[in-house]
């Protein structure tokens, strides 16, 4: 059936119950934090929901078992967004994260951090595309200078490792 719940702390579900717990359609709201609208199974997010939060984030997406999983995109208040995949609650797999300072990745996530390939510009137009390690620029990668100006080779926690290959914008190249 349908029905109200509130709590103690001021928390309000209104919405679908089954057997007692939220399942179907129904609207948690947080109080004075920020709510869920979606899709419940058994007293948890589950199918499709939107979560927004008083500082003005905002998910909005596929849910498993209380968790984001899925394809979904999540505005940060901060101007940042996440747009793909989620699992157990956190980006992974393949998505796009733009910053609010203009720089931007396109590639892979693994439990919420860039790994695996992916391309990243920042925002002073530097680029980079290659091989990610726990959010950093770690194995084989090319980094374009917004000066024209590329190195190409390995890279180990975000440095430049080993041997790599430096273009110059007049296209003289140097070994180091």
């Amino acid at each position: 059936g349908e029905g109200v719940q509130r709590y103690s702390n001021g928390d309000v579900y209104e919405g679908e119950f089954y057997q007692g717990r939220f399942s179907g359609s129904g609207v948690y709201y947080f109080y004075l934090s920020g709510k869920y609208e979606g899709d419940w199974v058994d007293g948890k997010y589950d199918g499709y929901g939107v979560e927004t939060w008083a500082r003005g984030s905002r998910y909005r997406g596929q849910y498993r078992q209380g968790l984001r999983d899925g394809y979904g995109v999540y505005r940060f208040y901060t101007g940042d967004v996440y747009s793909g995949e989620w699992c157990g609650g956190q980006s992974h797999g393949y998505g796009v994260q733009t910053c609010e300072d203009g720089s931007r990745y396109v590639g892979e996530f693994k439990r919420g951090m860039k790994h695996g390939f992916g391309y990243y510009r920042f925002r002073n137009g530097d680029t980079y595309a290659g091989e990610y390690f726990a959010d950093k620029m770690h194995g084989y990668g090319v980094y374009h200078f917004a000066n024209g100006h590329l190195y190409e080779g390995a890279w180990h926690e975000g440095r430049k490792q080993g041997l790599g290959l430096y273009t110059f914008r007049n296209g003289e190249t140097q070994a180091g």
